[in-house]
């Protein structure tokens, strides 16, 4: 419990206290002033626990807007990751098509395997067409055994 709640409700117990002494009782041991204490002590704890009670909303709203921040940001983070690796594949696929298919005219089964991999990872996190036609088009030539 934070010490501005406390203060608070020790602020309003007393204001209801004097408010509700200035009425008449003065004499600490008469009943009518027993009363007022009671009265009293109700608006402190209603006081007291709705400060506190608004106090647990904020700071569930604050932790709930904090995880909202967090996921947003990783999934921010994760796209960026995919965007990446998407663009060096991309690239190794051109730079694979230059070596095999404008280069050499043939290729071999190691580099249509890797060739192959590549282009799987590259689709299986969104590469677009532009990937496909390059495998394609590597796996369209001639095999020849070697390098």
């Amino acid at each position: 419990m934070k010490a501005r709640h406390i203060l608070l409700a020790c602020g309003v117990f007393c204001g209801t206290l004097l408010l509700l002494l200035s009425y008449g009782g003065t004499g600490p041991m008469e009943s009518e002033f027993l009363q007022k204490v009671a009265v009293a002590i109700a608006p402190t704890l209603v006081t007291l626990f709705g400060s506190m009670f608004g106090e647990i909303l904020r700071q569930q709203r604050e932790a709930e807007r904090r995880r909202v921040d967090e996921h947003n940001a990783e999934a921010a983070s994760r796209e960026a990751e995919r965007a990446a690796l998407r663009a060096l594949l991309r690239n190794e696929l051109v730079r694979m098509h230059r070596e095999w298919v404008e280069e050499r005219g043939y290729i071999t089964l190691e580099a249509l395997d890797y060739a192959r991999q590549t282009y799987e990872a590259y689709h299986a996190i969104g590469g677009n067409g532009t990937g496909t036609k390059l495998f394609e088009d590597m796996e369209a030539l001639p095999i020849k055994e070697g390098r």
